[in-house]
């Protein structure tokens, strides 16, 4: 199992700030450089570009696949820029960006991310990452979605 970060949302069209309700989806897209190197069973900090927050955790369940048509017509967005799909299951989401933590929280450098889709990080700088999203679903009042452990 590796340990990765990726960023959700582009400089041209950002995540809405309540994210998961608008675009609850169990997959994500990675540019057209080459096949990711997602791996069924890695861990995913999901963060949101342009707002610099951890937004939630997923497990891969599947393969990554080229298929540009379906984040096309699916997505609505560039599959010809993001042809790769990764399918995942949410293990803790914080639905609204605001709420959830600063990327530092899971000890990412924010300029070694900032021209990356997706990063290998440690099991620490994961887990840090999940405690600080744990700490932001427990907001009193505040929804969100514990899916899993």
């Amino acid at each position: 199992m590796s340990y990765w970060i990726k960023s959700l949302g582009v400089s041209e069209r950002w995540l809405d700030e309540d994210w998961f309700v608008g675009d609850r989806r169990e997959w994500f897209a990675c540019p057209k450089s080459g096949r990711p190197g997602f791996e069924v069973a890695d861990r995913v900090l999901i963060y949101a570009s342009g707002h610099q927050r951890l937004v939630g955790a997923v497990e891969v369940t599947a393969e990554a696949r080229f298929d540009p048509g379906f984040v096309t017509e699916v997505g609505n967005f560039d599959g010809e820029r993001w042809p790769w799909v990764v399918e995942h299951v949410p293990l803790l989401i914080v639905p609204r960006i605001s709420r959830g933590p600063h990327l530092t929280r899971a000890g990412v450098d924010m300029l070694s991310i900032r021209s990356h889709s997706h990063l290998f990080i440690s099991q620490q700088q994961y887990r840090s990452g999940v405690a600080g999203l744990a700490e932001a679903a427990g907001v009193a009042g505040e929804p969100y979605a514990a899916l899993a452990a």
